[in-house]
């Protein structure tokens, strides 16, 4: 789908609680991994990129310190993951820099939904 704007992004855009989860993608021998991790600020890393699921929304997170092949493979293979993940073409895909979230009020709501079930899975 078409990346959004954080201040396009509107709450009908975020699911039920338990459906948010937040994902950490790290290069591993030129593969992209995707981790469920624990869905609170605190899981976010300046060095790493990471992938909230919040539905019909899927947020971006890319830390200052992470690589320039993490960055790019974050929206270049985000659509991937959606196929991967069975999503529609009409999930919205917004990328929020680290020190900027404050710009953008879904995303701070996404990040106060806990849940998570600590699954992973990999794509090229």
């Amino acid at each position: 789908g078409k990346i959004k704007e954080a201040d396009e992004v509107q709450d009908r855009d975020l699911p039920a609680e338990d459906e948010v989860k937040m994902y950490s993608l790290s290069d591993v021998n030129s593969f992209l991994e995707f981790v469920e991790v624990e869905m609170t600020k605190s899981s976010l890393n300046t060095n790493g990129v990471f992938i909230i699921d919040a539905g019909r929304t899927v947020f971006i997170w890319i830390g200052k310190k992470s690589s320039p092949r993490e960055q790019q493979q974050a929206m270049e293979g985000s659509q991937e993951g959606l196929n991967a993940m069975g999503r529609g073409k009409n999930t919205s895909v917004v990328r929020v820099l680290e020190g900027r979230e404050k710009k953008n009020k879904a995303f701070k709501r996404v990040l106060k939904k806990k849940k998570s079930l600590f699954k992973s899975f990999s794509f090229f």
